[in-house]
């Protein structure tokens, strides 16, 4: 059963303890992140068309790297190599667009 650590709403503010507080709810586990993304095209079209243009809601599977004010940092694949862990296919999602953080 997924469990919610964030839940975006109209008067939430996200500063740095809210990520901080996500991080320490993470632990080690992966995460499923829903975030809203921009939607865009270079195509010419009649305003009437663009207006009702919207945006793209996203979900982003894999383990919480780094948190920061303005983003959060996720990687989907990750080995220990040595000492040091590293990862791959890494994304950066702005915190205003965070929608929803679960994990498993």
């Amino acid at each position: 059963m997924m469990e919610l650590l964030y839940r975006r709403t109209a008067k939430r503010c996200v500063n740095r303890r809210t990520w901080a507080k996500l991080a320490e709810q993470a632990g080690d586990a992966p995460l499923l992140v829903n975030w809203e993304d921009i939607r865009g095209d270079a195509e010419w079209r009649p305003f009437s068309e663009i207006s009702k243009d919207c945006t793209v809601r996203m979900h982003t599977a894999g383990w919480l790297v780094a948190v920061h004010d303005d983003r959060l940092i996720l990687v989907s694949t990750r080995y220990r190599l040595s000492h040091e862990e590293s990862g791959g296919n890494t994304t950066a999602i702005p915190a205003g667009c965070v929608i929803e953080v679960t994990k498993d």
